[in-house]
């Protein structure tokens, strides 16, 4: 689900308590009002609605719902910085953290290409290893021998 952020203006008027009232069974009864707050002792004050307010709601709900779905970030293997003797690599992914957790998936089914290099990612058979700030370290079982890209998406 997707959120559209909305920018709230606050609306100015010349008159922004004036009313017009029309009597219903006579059109050419017209009166002209300025209307003022009669609420008595105000127990509580509550908070103003106006365009700070709600633009900065909708500033804390887009930053919820980046929280929830952050970006995803190709990240290309490169097969000549895997280790042969310990079959890891590590590579730079931004947002990492000693506690974050990542979602590494292959890239969309959209060409001959992408399906080629999921293919070779199932052959390498690749696993997480570990992480640390800014990058995480995968395991393949098979050392590939061709430059292959994933995606990550991390969460926090």
């Amino acid at each position: 689900m997707a959120f559209n952020q909305a920018t709230w203006i606050d609306r100015d008027s010349e008159h922004p308590n004036r009313r017009t009232l029309q009597n219903v069974n006579d059109p050419t009864d017209v009166k002209t009002y300025d209307v003022s707050r009669a609420e008595g002792t105000v127990t509580t004050q509550g908070t103003p609605i106006g365009a700070s307010t709600l633009n900065d709601l909708e500033n804390r709900i887009a930053s919820a719902f980046t929280a929830l779905n952050p970006a995803w970030q190709t990240i290309t293997l490169e097969a000549t910085d895997w280790d042969s003797a310990t079959h890891t690599i590590t590579v730079s992914v931004t947002g990492v953290t000693l506690s974050s957790n990542q979602e590494i998936v292959g890239l969309p089914a959209t060409s001959a290409a992408n399906i080629s290099n999921n293919q070779a990612l199932l052959e390498a058979n690749i696993m997480d290893y570990g992480q640390a700030v800014g990058q995480i370290t995968l395991y393949a079982e098979n050392v590939p021998d061709v430059d292959l890209q994933i995606r990550v998406q991390v969460r926090s």
